[in-house]
């Protein structure tokens, strides 16, 4: 049987079975045991060297995974602390006004503002349609006041009116794109953020041009006649009308939108605080195992080093090799018959066990 010194080990004290095998095979044949055991005490000592070096670099590589892990379980700890500082305020925030964050108010505006824009889609669209000198009554006999009951037909027969009128009623939503602008400034420093104050001008001259807009074709309701009543009362309901109904929509969308998106961000909050725990608690016990595995191999490399554990080891070998030898050897006579063959066996095995017994004692030192 083939000594292999650099074949894979696991532990000096149950790594032994390939020497009871060994034995057992020289007993059989009544092969001299010296070779076999001075081999056996070479190997067991380069195999717990072997093994030193192997656990000392499995040692440095969980020692570099563990510094990684514990790096980056740090990141979602603070991740972490983060969040859920961020989460506190805002739901201190909630506390001091519960209305804002309230779901059912963001929906139930969201609602009014698009009914209000539907409210005045048909009436303006005719406005338009007059004073600019559109067609708001088709040869077959659709007309733009029919939106609401064949919206298909109209957007056909009327693209350029319907698209028109639409832009001219959500102009009046870029007041939340200016109002955003505004939270640019910040309040606690007294000063504006770059490029807040910037976005701010260019966005209120928008705004202006948008509310002049709006200004200029609710106007336009006081030069043309809609039904019956032609009177001056009439045009200036319409032209308030005309003028309120997409502002306040956009007021509606505003308030609503707001609701809707600070309740959206607690819930975010919320999961992202419960998501970057669960990751800092795997990356802890992924940290966990690898210390235990790094103290676990530690330990069994101060075994390793220690004198009397691989005395131990070279011993249980030795055991092994001796019993397996007997066994061979008792094998091998059992086969033998007649009384000769058998008194020359016994004496070839009491001269085996003493060179055995002797190389065994040779070998312990």
């Amino acid at each position: 049987m083939q000594l292999r010194p650099d074949r894979p080990v696991s532990d000096g004290f149950d790594d032994n079975g390939d020497w009871f095998q060994l034995g057992r095979s020289e007993g059989r044949r009544f092969g001299s045991p010296k070779s076999a055991l001075r081999s056996i005490v070479a190997y067991e000592r380069q195999r717990l060297d072997n093994l030193s070096t192997e656990l000392s670099g499995e040692i440095e590589r969980v020692t570099d995974d563990e510094n990684e892990i514990a790096e980056r379980a740090e990141q979602l700890d603070e991740e972490y602390r983060d969040g859920r500082e961020h989460l506190l305020r805002t739901r201190r925030d909630r506390e001091k006004a519960t209305s804002d964050y309230s779901l059912v108010k963001g929906v139930f505006y969201l609602i009014m503002a698009v009914l209000l824009v539907f409210a005045d889609l048909a009436i303006i669209g005719k406005v338009s349609a007059i004073f600019l000198g559109y067609t708001w009554r088709s040869q077959s006999g659709v007309k733009f006041s029919d939106i609401f009951f064949d919206p298909v037909g109209v957007f056909v027969e009327f693209p350029d009116l319907l698209w028109l009128t639409l832009s001219i009623l959500l102009m009046g939503f870029f007041m939340k794109v200016w109002r955003d602008s505004w939270f640019a400034y910040d309040k606690e420093e007294g000063r504006w953020r770059w490029p807040g104050k910037f976005d701010f001008l260019i966005f209120t001259v928008l705004l202006l041009l948008a509310l002049s807009s709006l200004v200029a074709m609710a106007g336009t309701r006081l030069a043309v006649s809609l039904g019956d009543s032609n009177g001056w009362y009439a045009k200036f309901v319409m032209f308030i009308l005309g003028l309120s109904l997409p502002l306040v929509s956009a007021g509606f969308f505003m308030k609503g939108y707001d609701a809707l998106a600070k309740r959206w961000e607690l819930w975010r909050l919320s999961w992202v605080e419960k998501r970057a725990f669960k990751r800092k608690e795997a990356e802890l016990v992924k940290l966990g195992a690898l210390r235990k595995q790094r103290a676990d191999m530690e330990r069994r490399l101060l075994n390793i080093a220690d004198s009397g554990y691989r005395e131990c080891s070279v011993i249980q070998a030795r055991e092994r090799y001796r019993r397996g030898f007997g066994e061979g050897l008792g094998e091998t006579l059992g086969t033998e018959g007649g009384l000769v063959p058998r008194l020359r066996g016994l004496v070839i095995q009491r001269n085996l066990l003493k060179e055995l017994d002797e190389t065994h004692g040779e070998t312990r030192h």
